[in-house]
């Protein structure tokens, strides 16, 4: 199992009978630390990969607003609510 997520301030809860009696392991992953220890053209290759699985469907992202880059300010306060239903993307051009 991999804990991804950290942002609900809430401890990972996990309960010890899987981990003794189904043999459940427990790992962090921390994005920043994969992009600092990984070679540029490994994430090339894989940006490339989920595109490509998002371009033909099978890998969805909700998005719950697009916001020009004139309203950065704004897409930054709305990326910070707490309850988004999606994503919040900005558009470079109009």
């Amino acid at each position: 199992m991999v804990n991804y997520g950290l942002l609900s301030g809430e401890p990972c809860m996990i309960d010890g009978r899987d981990t003794v009696f189904r043999d459940v392991s427990l790992r962090g992953f921390w994005l920043r630390r994969w992009f600092s220890e990984t070679q540029p053209a490994e994430i090339g290759k894989l940006y490339a990969k989920l595109a490509g699985l998002i371009e033909d469907g099978t890998l969805e992202v909700d998005i719950e607003q697009v916001y020009p880059l004139a309203q950065i300010k704004n897409a930054v306060a709305h990326a910070a609510r707490e309850g988004r239903a999606g994503k919040i993307l900005l558009r470079m051009s109009d």
